[in-house]
This record gives structure tokens, sequence and C-alpha cells, in this order.
């Protein structure tokens, strides 16, 4: 048989198999609140665009945006500093022999 006719044969029991499934009930998936519930108001487009324009929601996530990048630039400025206090590096500089300070640290660029 040529791969076409077998193609062709392939897809026509493989839609008989389909159909011979039962369909799922749709409206058990739906809770009866939400099937008694009305339906929603259409309103005209000029008025909800005349709502979303007022820009009360705008101004809120705008200002929390800017709290936010402050707190993580404070946060970053905190992680920029020392990992040490002085005292802590100090006691590390006395129990660090001074010989391998000096192989561990980088060559001075000239």
């Amino acid at each position: 048989m040529p791969v076409r006719i077998q193609t062709i044969l392939c897809c026509g029991m493989l839609l008989l198999l389909v159909a011979c499934a039962p369909f799922p009930a749709v409206e058990a998936a739906v809770d009866q609140a939400r099937a008694d519930a009305p339906a929603p108001d259409l309103l005209p487009i000029d008025e909800l665009l005349a709502q979303a324009g007022s820009g009360s929601s705008a101004q809120t996530a705008d200002a929390g945006l800017t709290a936010r990048v402050a707190a993580l630039r404070a946060r970053a400025a905190a992680l920029r500093g020392p990992i040490t206090d002085p005292a802590t590096r100090a006691r590390l500089g006395r129990a660090i022999p001074v010989a391998s300070r000096a192989v561990a640290s980088p060559a001075p660029s000239g």
C-alpha cells in the first residue's frame, strides 16, 4: 500500500477511536453558585478606559517599586562593606605568618 493511503487509514482509525470516548461532563466542573450567578454587566468602552486611566493603581505600583528599589540599594551597599570588623581583621593578621601573606597577595600593578 502506498504511504498516503496508509496515512489516511491511520488517521481514520484514530478518529474512530476518539469518537468512541465518552464526552467529559463539563457542566459538573462548574459549581452551583457560579451557575446561578448573574451575568456580568456590559459597560461601554469609554467608561472602562476612564476607570483604567485614573492612575491610582499605577501610582500605588510605582510607590511600591520605588520602595523596593531603595531597599535593594541599601542592601547592596551593606554587602559592599568589609566582611570582618577591624578587631577580627587584626587578630587574623597576627595569626597568619607574614611569608604566606606575601605569597597570597597580588602583585603590584605598575
